[in-house]
Protein backbone atom coordinates (compact mmCIF):
# COMPACT_ATOMS: atom_id res chain seq x y z
CA UNK A 1 0.00 0.00 0.00
CA UNK A 2 1.43 3.09 -0.93
CA UNK A 3 0.92 6.17 0.99
CA UNK A 4 1.63 10.14 0.38
CA UNK A 5 2.34 12.17 3.07
CA UNK A 6 0.70 15.95 3.17
CA UNK A 7 4.15 17.16 1.84
CA UNK A 8 3.93 15.52 -1.21
CA UNK A 9 2.26 16.02 -4.33
CA UNK A 10 0.14 13.92 -6.61
CA UNK A 11 -0.60 14.04 -10.09
CA UNK A 12 -4.67 14.03 -10.54
CA UNK A 13 -6.04 14.32 -14.38
CA UNK A 14 -2.60 15.49 -15.78
CA UNK A 15 -1.72 18.08 -13.58
CA UNK A 16 -0.65 18.94 -9.82
CA UNK A 17 -2.95 18.70 -7.29
CA UNK A 18 -2.01 19.80 -3.73
CA UNK A 19 -3.61 19.48 -0.76
CA UNK A 20 -5.40 23.10 -0.06
CA UNK A 21 -4.69 22.52 4.09
CA UNK A 22 -1.40 21.65 6.14
CA UNK A 23 -3.72 19.58 7.75
CA UNK A 24 -4.85 17.55 4.28
CA UNK A 25 -3.90 14.76 3.57
CA UNK A 26 -4.06 11.27 0.66
CA UNK A 27 -3.74 8.39 1.85
CA UNK A 28 -3.88 5.69 -1.43
CA UNK A 29 -5.78 2.49 0.12
CA UNK A 30 -6.19 0.34 -3.15
CA UNK A 31 -5.49 -0.12 -6.04
CA UNK A 32 -7.16 -3.55 -8.58
CA UNK A 33 -7.77 -4.18 -12.35
CA UNK A 34 -10.26 -7.01 -11.98
CA UNK A 35 -13.27 -5.25 -12.81
CA UNK A 36 -14.57 -5.38 -9.47
CA UNK A 37 -12.98 -2.92 -6.56
CA UNK A 38 -13.65 -3.78 -2.90
CA UNK A 39 -11.59 -1.93 0.24
CA UNK A 40 -12.13 -0.93 3.54
CA UNK A 41 -12.64 1.34 5.32
CA UNK A 42 -9.74 1.21 7.79
CA UNK A 43 -9.19 4.99 8.50
CA UNK A 44 -10.77 5.92 11.24
CA UNK A 45 -11.03 9.77 10.40
CA UNK A 46 -11.27 9.25 6.66
CA UNK A 47 -13.51 11.94 5.31
CA UNK A 48 -14.42 10.93 1.77
CA UNK A 49 -13.52 8.29 -1.04
CA UNK A 50 -13.00 8.80 -4.47
CA UNK A 51 -12.22 6.21 -7.04
CA UNK A 52 -9.53 7.39 -10.08
CA UNK A 53 -8.27 5.62 -12.98
CA UNK A 54 -5.07 5.12 -14.85
CA UNK A 55 -4.34 3.89 -18.72
CA UNK A 56 -1.97 1.41 -16.98
CA UNK A 57 -0.66 0.72 -13.10
CA UNK A 58 2.98 1.88 -14.62
CA UNK A 59 3.60 5.28 -15.95
CA UNK A 60 0.26 5.94 -16.13
CA UNK A 61 -0.99 9.21 -15.15
CA UNK A 62 -4.24 8.49 -12.92
CA UNK A 63 -7.15 10.80 -12.91
CA UNK A 64 -10.32 11.61 -11.01
CA UNK A 65 -13.23 9.01 -11.90
CA UNK A 66 -16.57 10.13 -12.96
CA UNK A 67 -18.89 12.06 -10.89
CA UNK A 68 -20.90 9.32 -9.21
CA UNK A 69 -17.71 7.97 -7.91
CA UNK A 70 -16.14 10.62 -6.58
CA UNK A 71 -16.84 12.26 -2.87
CA UNK A 72 -18.08 9.13 -1.66
CA UNK A 73 -18.54 9.58 1.67
CA UNK A 74 -17.08 7.44 4.15
CA UNK A 75 -19.16 6.00 6.42
CA UNK A 76 -19.59 2.31 5.95
CA UNK A 77 -17.18 -0.02 7.00
CA UNK A 78 -16.78 -1.80 3.46
CA UNK A 79 -17.10 -0.71 -0.16
CA UNK A 80 -17.33 -2.80 -3.58
CA UNK A 81 -17.98 -1.08 -6.96
CA UNK A 82 -17.92 -2.24 -10.42
CA UNK A 83 -14.92 -0.69 -12.43
CA UNK A 84 -13.54 -1.31 -15.81
CA UNK A 85 -9.61 -1.75 -14.96
CA UNK A 86 -6.90 -0.34 -13.13
CA UNK A 87 -8.69 1.72 -10.49
CA UNK A 88 -7.21 3.16 -6.84
CA UNK A 89 -9.22 4.48 -3.93
CA UNK A 90 -7.96 7.46 -2.45
CA UNK A 91 -9.49 8.55 1.12
CA UNK A 92 -9.11 12.42 1.91
CA UNK A 93 -8.49 13.14 5.63
CA UNK A 94 -7.85 16.21 7.66
CA UNK A 95 -5.87 14.35 10.01
CA UNK A 96 -1.67 15.39 10.28
CA UNK A 97 0.56 12.97 9.14
CA UNK A 98 3.61 13.97 10.81
CA UNK A 99 7.73 12.66 9.79
CA UNK A 100 7.79 10.45 13.39
CA UNK A 101 5.40 9.53 15.89
CA UNK A 102 6.60 8.63 19.27
CA UNK A 103 5.00 6.47 21.74
CA UNK A 104 5.74 6.50 25.34
CA UNK A 105 4.67 3.02 27.73
CA UNK A 106 5.01 3.60 30.83
CA UNK A 107 4.36 1.03 33.18
CA UNK A 108 4.21 3.06 36.32
CA UNK A 109 1.86 0.59 38.20
CA UNK A 110 4.48 -0.44 40.61
CA UNK A 111 6.73 1.05 43.50
CA UNK A 112 8.86 2.87 41.01
CA UNK A 113 6.05 5.49 39.80
CA UNK A 114 7.50 8.55 41.46
CA UNK A 115 10.67 8.08 39.01
CA UNK A 116 8.52 8.15 35.99
CA UNK A 117 6.90 11.46 36.87
CA UNK A 118 9.87 13.54 36.31
CA UNK A 119 10.36 11.39 33.10
CA UNK A 120 6.58 12.43 32.01
CA UNK A 121 7.48 16.26 33.13
CA UNK A 122 10.54 16.12 30.97
CA UNK A 123 9.04 15.74 28.65
CA UNK A 124 6.83 18.37 28.49
CA UNK A 125 10.16 20.66 27.10
CA UNK A 126 8.88 19.74 23.76
CA UNK A 127 5.74 20.36 21.78
CA UNK A 128 4.59 17.83 19.37
CA UNK A 129 4.44 19.40 15.32
CA UNK A 130 4.25 18.58 12.03
CA UNK A 131 7.48 16.72 12.10
CA UNK A 132 7.43 15.01 15.37
CA UNK A 133 4.76 13.96 17.72
CA UNK A 134 4.63 12.52 20.95
CA UNK A 135 2.32 10.43 22.46
CA UNK A 136 2.49 8.98 26.22
CA UNK A 137 -0.19 5.99 27.57
CA UNK A 138 1.01 6.53 31.43
CA UNK A 139 -0.03 3.97 34.42
CA UNK A 140 -0.14 4.88 38.16
CA UNK A 141 -1.19 3.34 41.21
CA UNK A 142 -1.15 7.26 43.04
CA UNK A 143 1.37 5.98 45.86
CA UNK A 144 3.11 9.11 45.04
CA UNK A 145 1.00 12.38 45.80
CA UNK A 146 2.44 14.89 42.76
CA UNK A 147 -0.09 15.45 40.27
CA UNK A 148 -3.47 14.84 41.60
CA UNK A 149 -2.33 11.30 43.39
CA UNK A 150 -4.51 9.52 40.45
CA UNK A 151 -4.73 5.84 39.55
CA UNK A 152 -5.27 3.98 36.80
CA UNK A 153 -4.03 4.57 33.02
CA UNK A 154 -4.23 8.38 31.20
CA UNK A 155 -3.36 9.08 27.48
CA UNK A 156 -1.40 12.40 26.86
CA UNK A 157 -0.83 14.61 23.53
CA UNK A 158 2.68 15.78 24.59
CA UNK A 159 2.58 20.23 24.22
CA UNK A 160 4.94 22.18 26.28
CA UNK A 161 4.54 22.61 29.64
CA UNK A 162 2.32 19.34 30.00
CA UNK A 163 2.17 17.67 33.70
CA UNK A 164 0.50 14.31 34.48
CA UNK A 165 -2.65 15.92 35.18
CA UNK A 166 -5.72 13.93 34.57
CA UNK A 167 -6.79 17.53 33.09
CA UNK A 168 -4.44 17.13 30.94
CA UNK A 169 -4.89 13.94 29.59
CA UNK A 170 -6.72 12.91 26.30
CA UNK A 171 -10.43 12.95 27.55
CA UNK A 172 -11.26 10.24 24.44
CA UNK A 173 -9.41 6.71 23.67
CA UNK A 174 -11.52 6.69 20.22
CA UNK A 175 -14.32 4.93 22.63
CA UNK A 176 -16.02 8.23 23.97
CA UNK A 177 -14.37 7.37 26.96
CA UNK A 178 -11.01 8.41 28.48
CA UNK A 179 -8.83 7.16 31.47
CA UNK A 180 -9.28 3.98 33.08
CA UNK A 181 -7.68 1.55 34.88
CA UNK A 182 -5.72 -1.26 32.65
CA UNK A 183 -3.73 -3.96 32.29
CA UNK A 184 -0.37 -2.77 31.06
CA UNK A 185 0.95 -5.55 30.91
CA UNK A 186 -1.85 -7.52 28.99
CA UNK A 187 -0.06 -7.63 25.39
CA UNK A 188 -3.70 -6.11 23.99
CA UNK A 189 -3.37 -2.75 25.81
CA UNK A 190 -0.30 -2.40 24.18
CA UNK A 191 -1.58 -2.99 20.74
CA UNK A 192 -4.75 -1.03 21.69
CA UNK A 193 -2.53 2.14 22.22
CA UNK A 194 -0.45 1.38 19.19
CA UNK A 195 -3.49 0.72 16.68
CA UNK A 196 -4.71 3.93 19.03
CA UNK A 197 -2.35 6.06 18.16
CA UNK A 198 -1.31 5.05 14.69
CA UNK A 199 -4.60 5.79 13.52
CA UNK A 200 -5.21 9.38 15.56
CA UNK A 201 -1.44 10.76 15.14
CA UNK A 202 -0.21 8.89 11.78
CA UNK A 203 3.47 9.27 10.79
CA UNK A 204 6.16 8.04 8.35
CA UNK A 205 8.10 6.44 10.69
CA UNK A 206 6.95 4.75 14.39
CA UNK A 207 9.31 4.78 17.88
CA UNK A 208 8.37 2.76 20.77
CA UNK A 209 9.60 3.58 24.42
CA UNK A 210 8.93 1.26 27.01
CA UNK A 211 9.39 2.21 31.08
CA UNK A 212 9.51 -0.04 33.90
CA UNK A 213 11.10 -2.90 35.26
CA UNK A 214 12.83 -5.19 32.90
CA UNK A 215 13.43 -9.14 33.42
CA UNK A 216 15.56 -10.07 30.00
CA UNK A 217 13.85 -13.05 28.27
CA UNK A 218 11.46 -13.58 30.94
CA UNK A 219 9.65 -10.48 30.01
CA UNK A 220 9.11 -6.76 31.35
CA UNK A 221 6.90 -4.58 33.30
CA UNK A 222 4.64 -5.19 36.82
CA UNK A 223 1.30 -4.38 36.99
CA UNK A 224 0.80 -4.41 40.90
CA UNK A 225 -3.05 -3.68 40.02
CA UNK A 226 -3.39 -7.17 38.43
CA UNK A 227 -1.60 -9.74 40.47
CA UNK A 228 1.86 -8.44 39.80
CA UNK A 229 1.64 -9.59 35.82
CA UNK A 230 4.36 -9.01 33.45
CA UNK A 231 4.37 -8.96 29.72
CA UNK A 232 6.11 -11.61 27.86
CA UNK A 233 8.75 -10.80 25.08
CA UNK A 234 6.77 -13.18 23.03
CA UNK A 235 3.83 -11.17 23.55
CA UNK A 236 5.82 -8.50 22.70
CA UNK A 237 6.65 -10.01 19.18
CA UNK A 238 3.24 -10.50 18.41
CA UNK A 239 1.71 -7.13 19.25
CA UNK A 240 4.94 -5.72 17.12
CA UNK A 241 3.35 -8.10 14.84
CA UNK A 242 -0.12 -7.22 14.67
CA UNK A 243 0.29 -3.33 14.79
CA UNK A 244 -1.21 -1.52 11.87
CA UNK A 245 1.93 -0.14 10.88
CA UNK A 246 5.75 -1.09 11.86
CA UNK A 247 7.14 0.07 14.68
CA UNK A 248 10.83 0.93 13.26
CA UNK A 249 12.97 1.73 16.40
CA UNK A 250 12.82 0.58 20.22
CA UNK A 251 13.77 1.92 23.30
CA UNK A 252 13.89 -0.43 26.47
CA UNK A 253 14.01 1.70 29.35
CA UNK A 254 14.21 -0.97 31.58
CA UNK A 255 16.92 -3.71 32.94
CA UNK A 256 18.14 -6.95 31.32
CA UNK A 257 16.65 -6.66 27.75
CA UNK A 258 19.46 -6.21 25.55
CA UNK A 259 19.63 -10.27 25.88
CA UNK A 260 19.76 -12.23 22.26
CA UNK A 261 16.77 -13.88 23.45
CA UNK A 262 15.32 -10.38 23.01
CA UNK A 263 16.84 -9.56 19.91
CA UNK A 264 15.99 -12.79 18.44
CA UNK A 265 12.72 -12.93 19.28
CA UNK A 266 12.08 -9.26 17.71
CA UNK A 267 13.83 -9.98 14.85
CA UNK A 268 11.04 -10.57 12.38
CA UNK A 269 8.63 -7.91 13.53
CA UNK A 270 9.36 -4.84 11.51
CA UNK A 271 12.08 -3.52 14.18
CA UNK A 272 14.97 -1.84 12.52
CA UNK A 273 16.82 -1.26 15.87
CA UNK A 274 16.67 -1.56 19.71
CA UNK A 275 18.24 0.23 22.43
CA UNK A 276 18.46 -1.54 25.60
CA UNK A 277 20.69 -2.21 28.42
CA UNK A 278 21.85 -5.33 29.16
CA UNK A 279 23.25 -4.69 32.75
CA UNK A 280 21.87 -2.13 35.22
CA UNK A 281 19.67 0.57 33.72
CA UNK A 282 19.04 3.43 35.80
CA UNK A 283 15.92 5.23 36.40
CA UNK A 284 16.17 8.61 35.47
CA UNK A 285 16.44 8.05 31.50
CA UNK A 286 16.33 12.20 30.19
CA UNK A 287 13.26 11.66 27.87
CA UNK A 288 13.34 15.26 26.45
CA UNK A 289 16.62 14.77 26.10
CA UNK A 290 16.62 11.46 24.14
CA UNK A 291 14.68 13.29 21.26
CA UNK A 292 16.55 16.44 20.40
CA UNK A 293 18.45 15.34 17.94
CA UNK A 294 15.52 14.37 16.03
CA UNK A 295 13.48 17.84 16.71
CA UNK A 296 16.25 19.24 14.50
CA UNK A 297 16.48 16.68 12.21
CA UNK A 298 12.76 15.20 11.48
CA UNK A 299 14.42 13.23 8.28
CA UNK A 300 16.28 11.12 10.02
CA UNK A 301 16.85 7.24 9.78
CA UNK A 302 15.79 4.72 11.99
CA UNK A 303 19.37 3.80 12.67
CA UNK A 304 20.40 7.77 12.82
CA UNK A 305 17.90 8.04 14.94
CA UNK A 306 18.51 5.51 17.36
CA UNK A 307 21.70 5.87 17.31
CA UNK A 308 22.08 9.90 18.01
CA UNK A 309 19.52 8.61 21.18
CA UNK A 310 22.23 6.16 22.33
CA UNK A 311 24.48 8.81 21.82
CA UNK A 312 23.04 11.20 24.37
CA UNK A 313 21.87 8.84 26.92
CA UNK A 314 25.81 8.02 26.95
CA UNK A 315 26.58 11.30 27.64
CA UNK A 316 24.10 11.75 30.15
CA UNK A 317 25.61 8.75 32.35
CA UNK A 318 29.48 9.60 31.36
CA UNK A 319 29.09 12.94 32.02
CA UNK A 320 26.37 15.04 33.61
CA UNK A 321 25.09 11.42 35.94
CA UNK A 322 28.00 9.47 35.94
CA UNK A 323 26.60 5.47 36.38
CA UNK A 324 29.58 3.09 36.44
CA UNK A 325 27.89 -0.18 36.15
CA UNK A 326 25.57 1.04 32.91
CA UNK A 327 25.34 -0.28 29.17
CA UNK A 328 23.47 1.51 26.37
CA UNK A 329 23.66 -0.96 23.02
CA UNK A 330 21.53 -0.32 20.31
CA UNK A 331 21.01 -3.07 17.74
CA UNK A 332 20.58 -3.13 13.80
CA UNK A 333 17.63 -6.00 13.68
CA UNK A 334 18.62 -6.32 10.20
CA UNK A 335 21.55 -8.23 11.40
CA UNK A 336 20.33 -10.69 14.03
CA UNK A 337 19.37 -13.48 12.30
CA UNK A 338 22.71 -14.03 11.39
CA UNK A 339 23.58 -13.40 14.63
CA UNK A 340 20.85 -16.11 16.20
CA UNK A 341 22.48 -18.81 13.47
CA UNK A 342 25.56 -18.36 14.09
CA UNK A 343 24.83 -19.12 18.22
CA UNK A 344 22.96 -22.23 16.49
CA UNK A 345 25.93 -23.48 14.48
CA UNK A 346 28.24 -22.73 17.83
CA UNK A 347 25.57 -24.94 20.23
CA UNK A 348 25.65 -27.94 17.68
CA UNK A 349 29.35 -27.71 17.81
CA UNK A 350 29.66 -27.82 21.46
CA UNK A 351 27.18 -30.23 21.74
CA UNK A 352 28.94 -33.05 19.44
CA UNK A 353 32.37 -33.92 20.37
CA UNK A 354 33.14 -35.46 16.87
CA UNK A 355 33.29 -31.28 15.33
CA UNK A 356 36.64 -30.92 16.15
CA UNK A 357 37.80 -28.78 19.42
CA UNK A 358 39.54 -25.78 16.56
CA UNK A 359 36.74 -25.60 14.51
CA UNK A 360 34.06 -25.33 17.55
CA UNK A 361 36.18 -22.41 18.53
CA UNK A 362 36.26 -20.62 15.50
CA UNK A 363 32.33 -21.06 15.46
CA UNK A 364 32.44 -19.24 18.88
CA UNK A 365 34.79 -16.64 16.91
CA UNK A 366 32.30 -16.49 14.57
CA UNK A 367 29.55 -15.53 17.01
CA UNK A 368 31.69 -12.84 18.71
CA UNK A 369 31.94 -11.28 15.01
CA UNK A 370 28.28 -11.53 14.47
CA UNK A 371 27.92 -9.09 17.98
CA UNK A 372 30.18 -6.64 16.56
CA UNK A 373 28.82 -6.31 13.25
CA UNK A 374 25.21 -6.09 14.89
CA UNK A 375 25.93 -3.82 17.33
CA UNK A 376 25.13 -0.49 16.10
CA UNK A 377 26.24 1.80 18.81
CA UNK A 378 28.16 0.14 21.81
CA UNK A 379 28.96 1.79 25.14
CA UNK A 380 30.07 0.38 28.69
CA UNK A 381 30.46 1.95 31.82
CA UNK A 382 34.00 1.28 34.16
CA UNK A 383 32.68 -1.35 35.91
CA UNK A 384 32.01 -3.33 32.61
CA UNK A 385 35.45 -2.83 30.83
CA UNK A 386 36.88 -6.36 29.63
CA UNK A 387 34.04 -8.18 30.53
CA UNK A 388 31.00 -6.74 28.75
CA UNK A 389 30.60 -6.09 25.08
CA UNK A 390 27.00 -5.67 24.60
CA UNK A 391 24.67 -8.83 24.52
CA UNK A 392 24.02 -11.16 27.06
CA UNK A 393 22.48 -14.51 27.38
CA UNK A 394 20.77 -16.77 30.08
CA UNK A 395 23.28 -19.29 31.47
CA UNK A 396 22.88 -19.87 35.08
CA UNK A 397 25.51 -21.89 37.46
CA UNK A 398 24.49 -25.00 38.60
CA UNK A 399 22.36 -25.16 42.04
CA UNK A 400 24.38 -28.14 43.32
CA UNK A 401 23.48 -30.54 40.67
CA UNK A 402 20.57 -29.35 39.96
CA UNK A 403 19.38 -26.38 37.36
CA UNK A 404 17.63 -23.49 39.07
CA UNK A 405 14.16 -22.97 39.49
CA UNK A 406 14.04 -20.77 36.24
CA UNK A 407 15.00 -23.00 34.02
CA UNK A 408 11.36 -24.46 34.33
CA UNK A 409 10.17 -21.20 32.40
CA UNK A 410 13.18 -21.32 29.76
CA UNK A 411 11.16 -22.94 27.01
CA UNK A 412 10.16 -22.17 23.64
CA UNK A 413 6.98 -20.57 24.30
CA UNK A 414 8.63 -17.91 26.26
CA UNK A 415 11.41 -18.00 24.37
CA UNK A 416 11.87 -18.80 20.98
CA UNK A 417 15.78 -18.48 20.91
CA UNK A 418 16.21 -21.75 23.67
CA UNK A 419 14.80 -23.91 20.80
CA UNK A 420 15.91 -22.44 17.50
CA UNK A 421 19.46 -22.51 18.63
CA UNK A 422 19.55 -25.35 20.89
CA UNK A 423 20.40 -23.49 24.20
CA UNK A 424 18.13 -25.06 26.05
CA UNK A 425 19.79 -28.49 25.04
CA UNK A 426 23.14 -26.77 25.79
CA UNK A 427 22.16 -25.65 29.36
CA UNK A 428 20.47 -29.40 29.76
CA UNK A 429 23.68 -31.16 28.96
CA UNK A 430 25.60 -28.65 31.26
CA UNK A 431 23.55 -29.33 34.04
CA UNK A 432 22.62 -32.88 34.10
CA UNK A 433 25.81 -34.10 32.23
CA UNK A 434 25.34 -37.94 32.89
CA UNK A 435 22.06 -37.89 31.08
CA UNK A 436 23.05 -36.65 28.02
CA UNK A 437 25.93 -37.37 25.76
CA UNK A 438 29.43 -35.77 25.81
CA UNK A 439 30.07 -32.33 25.21
CA UNK A 440 33.36 -30.48 24.70
CA UNK A 441 34.16 -29.49 28.37
CA UNK A 442 35.84 -25.78 27.20
CA UNK A 443 32.41 -24.75 28.11
CA UNK A 444 32.36 -25.51 31.49
CA UNK A 445 36.01 -23.65 31.99
CA UNK A 446 34.49 -20.27 29.78
CA UNK A 447 31.07 -20.71 32.35
CA UNK A 448 33.44 -20.72 35.46
CA UNK A 449 35.45 -17.96 33.99
CA UNK A 450 33.37 -15.22 34.40
CA UNK A 451 31.86 -16.26 37.54
CA UNK A 452 32.94 -12.78 38.96
CA UNK A 453 31.51 -10.84 36.70
CA UNK A 454 27.94 -11.94 38.43
CA UNK A 455 28.56 -9.89 41.13
CA UNK A 456 27.36 -6.76 39.43
CA UNK A 457 23.59 -7.99 38.09
CA UNK A 458 21.41 -10.64 37.88
CA UNK A 459 23.26 -13.90 38.63
CA UNK A 460 21.12 -15.83 35.34
CA UNK A 461 22.59 -13.81 32.75
CA UNK A 462 26.55 -13.84 31.19
CA UNK A 463 27.80 -11.55 29.01
CA UNK A 464 27.31 -14.10 25.42
CA UNK A 465 30.67 -12.34 23.72
CA UNK A 466 32.72 -13.10 26.74
CA UNK A 467 31.92 -16.37 26.81
CA UNK A 468 32.83 -17.24 23.55
CA UNK A 469 35.57 -15.24 23.64
CA UNK A 470 36.70 -17.96 27.00
CA UNK A 471 35.69 -20.76 25.38
CA UNK A 472 37.37 -19.98 22.16
CA UNK A 473 40.99 -19.26 24.37
CA UNK A 474 40.31 -22.44 26.21
CA UNK A 475 43.24 -24.87 26.16
CA UNK A 476 42.36 -28.70 24.48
Amino acid sequence: MKRLSCFQWLLLGGMLWMPLSIRAQVEITSYDQTGVLTWSNALPHAQSFDVEWSGALTGGVWQRSWENLAGIPATANTYRVDVPAFYRVVARTNVLRSRWTIFYYLMADNEIESDFIPKFCELGRWSSDTNVQLVVQFARNGRDARYGNWTGCERFYVTNGLVPTQDQALPDWGDGQGGRQVNMADPQTLLDFLAWGMAIYPADRYALLIGDHGFGWNGFGICWSYAKSIMYVSDLRSVLESAPSPVDCLFFDACHMNMAETLAEVRNSGLQTVLASETYGETDWPYGGMIEGLQANPGWTPREFAADVNERLWTYYSVSNPASKITLCTTDLALAPALVGNVAGFVSGVLDTNVPLAEVQDRARTVMDAIDDAQMVRHLGPDWDGIAYGISVYFPLKDGTHPPQSFDEYTAKRTGFAQETGWRSLLEAYYDPMSYPPYHSQLNAARAAITNYLDYGSNEHVDLYDLCRRFSEAPP
